[in-house]
């Protein structure tokens, strides 16, 4: 049985990267939209796939700020990113939520990762 001290944590693996890109932050919306976007948003998801580039993708209302939502984004290199702006439907979304929406999203360029907790 593998016990560790209480509190202490243990990175399980380490990937390295060639500038995997991470986008975190928030997008305000009208509260009585925030339905409306999130399901616009779950036809972007839909085509944000590994085979694609996309390691991670995540848009969740924040409970403490109605109107808010909290973006984490994980692509495998700067080229992905691109190309998945790129393609109709995020085109589409930017067109018709433009004007509509405020953000506060950061892109980090990251060379590797581990895993921080489990």
């Amino acid at each position: 049985m593998n016990v560790r001290p209480k509190g202490t944590f243990r990175a399980r693996s380490c990937l390295w990267w060639n500038d995997m890109i991470i986008l975190m932050g928030h997008i305000h919306v009208d509260p009585p939209e925030i339905d409306q976007f999130i399901d616009d948003v779950r036809l972007i998801a839909r085509n944000a796939t590994p085979e694609k580039g996309c390691l991670f993708y995540a848009v969740n209302p924040d409970a403490a700020c109605p109107g808010r939502l909290v973006i984490a984004e994980r692509w495998r290199d700067q080229s992905s990113l691109k190309a998945h702006l790129e393609t109709p439907e995020v085109l589409d979304f930017v067109h018709n939520w433009q004007g509509r929406m405020r953000s506060g999203i950061q892109q980090y360029q990251a060379t590797h990762e581990e895993t921080f907790l489990g």
